[in-house]
């Protein structure tokens, strides 16, 4: 058993309905997922706490290069009725 990185594409009809998730720093850079609620949409589409985001959309996790938890934050509040994220789980 080991990490797998998986893609999880959420969708929902109102975009005034939250994801059903947060996200906090990781040491490494990435952010982990976190307060995922239950029967939301982040439960309902298969998120879990401790996921580590890898990817929002096509923009890479990581402050030295790519998006910062700030950006991901933003992108999570953006009014958008479908939202892609890889994750990196333990399996």
């Amino acid at each position: 058993m080991g990490d797998e990185a998986e893609l999880v594409v959420l969708e929902r009809e109102d975009v005034n309905v939250p994801w059903g998730f947060s996200v906090v720093p990781c040491p490494d850079g990435v952010a982990r997922i976190t307060q995922v609620e239950s029967g939301g949409l982040a439960d309902d589409f298969g998120l879990c706490d401790g996921d580590r985001v890898l990817h929002v959309g096509r923009m890479k996790v990581d402050p030295r290069d790519g998006l910062n938890l700030s950006n991901v934050e933003m992108l999570l509040r953006m009014p958008t009725p479908q939202l892609e994220i890889v994750v990196l789980r333990f399996v």
